[in-house]
């Protein structure tokens, strides 16, 4: 088991790497404390051949694909280019802000460091740790032996330091390596289990008797209570659904039931025209049928009588914030374009020419269901 948890730590992260010389360390603290030193070649024996038959096929194929069992030569031409520092470089306010980050994303930033816990809560968060080292110091004087005995005893614990120093020391490094790429709470996810011992040992020993227990039920339940509430609470706040409700279909100008690609409908369209502008606005109502594949943009085409191009308006749902590759069957969104119609459109009656096109190639999302002319659902209600 120690080598497997270690070789699937080395799998999801390298940082995992460092683990390997714990594990053995283990296997020497097991040996010594049994006493059964026969038993050495095979604890490490198993250990380690566990672990390289978990994580073995992963160096191995980095290494007859790339000639690097690390393959960092390859993730290093990938990576944005950073200039690396010295540790010696490295400031005091540096100091500051690079903890306070990985703290903060460590414990929860979303979105990719995008949305995080209010300040307040990270504040809190912070207090764990003083107390956890005054509890752990107070358990190392006279708590041993007494109230908070651990298991395994001082050489648990002291691996367990260990192992979250590793840890730190590669992570760190990963940093003056890749710069800011490498200040993310997430590297630090392989001393999870080793932190959450520490910190309810620490706490543990803060008071004595009956009450030893309180500070640890405390924080677990404010941690499940904060974990609970965050998806809900937090997440789902900032990314609010930007489609509509399907029943905006229900009062809109005109029906339609155009489709492209076999994955999006035009269910209907509003106009309205400024006569005194001469602005023609156009609302196009969406409605998924299957997810598209790329992130197209809406093009609205007036054209005159004769066929020829009055005035046009190319936008990406939503400006782009809303990519049709992020479309859900049954999703329902509306776009809104804005066109110039001149003296002809006023006068006689002219036409829209609506469809999709892949921004990159130009090429036209082909329309399977409808009245097409060039891959374009044409449109001549309501235009004068």
């Amino acid at each position: 088991w120690l080598g497997a948890m270690v070789g699937l730590a080395i799998i999801f992260k390298q940082s995992g790497i460092v683990l390997i010389g714990l594990a053995g360390l283990v296997v020497l603290w097991a040996v010594w404390q049994s006493r059964k030193w026969s038993k050495l070649p095979v604890w490490g024996g198993l250990s380690g051949l566990t672990l390289a038959l978990v994580a073995g096929p992963m160096y191995l194929r980095n290494t007859l694909l790339y000639g690097d069992p690390f393959a960092y030569q390859v993730y290093k031409s990938l990576h944005p280019p950073v200039e690396p520092i010295q540790l010696a470089q490295v400031t005091g306010d540096m100091y500051i802000a690079y903890f306070q980050r990985m703290h903060r994303s460590f414990w929860g930033y979303f979105g990719w460091l995008t949305v995080p816990f209010p300040d307040w809560i990270y504040h809190v968060l912070w207090l764990l740790y003083p107390l956890a080292v005054l509890g752990l110091a107070l358990w190392l004087y006279h708590g041993r032996s007494t109230w908070a005995p651990a298991r395994g005893g001082l050489a648990a614990v002291a691996l367990l330091g260990l192992g979250m120093i590793l840890v730190w020391a590669f992570v760190i490094r990963y940093t003056l390596s890749f710069g800011p790429f490498g200040v993310q709470g997430r590297y630090l996810f392989q001393m999870i289990s080793a932190q959450a011992i520490l910190i309810s040992l620490g706490l543990l020993s803060l008071l004595p008797g009956r009450l030893r227990a309180a500070p640890v039920a405390i924080t677990l339940s404010a941690l499940l209570v904060l974990a609970s509430w965050a998806p809900a609470g937090l997440i789902a706040p900032t990314y609010e659904y930007l489609g509509d409700l399907p029943q905006v279909l229900d009062g809109i100008q005109f029906q339609r039931a155009d489709v492209f690609g076999d994955a999006i409908e035009l269910a209907g369209y509003s106009t309205h025209i400024d006569l005194e502008s001469g602005q023609l606005g156009v609302t196009l109502y969406w409605r998924t049928l299957n997810s598209p594949v790329d992130d197209y943009t809406v093009f609205v085409h007036l054209i005159d009588a004769q066929g020829n191009l009055v005035s046009q308006q190319d936008r990406r749902p939503l400006d782009g914030r809303f990519p049709t590759d992020m479309w859900r069957p049954g999703d329902v969104m509306h776009t809104d374009h804005l066109l110039q119609a001149s003296d002809t459109c006023l006068a006689a009656p002219c036409y829209l020419a609506v469809g999709f096109y892949d921004w990159e190639t130009g090429q036209r999302l082909p329309v399977t269901e409808g009245v097409a002319q060039n891959d374009a659902v044409l449109l001549r209600e309501g235009l004068r």
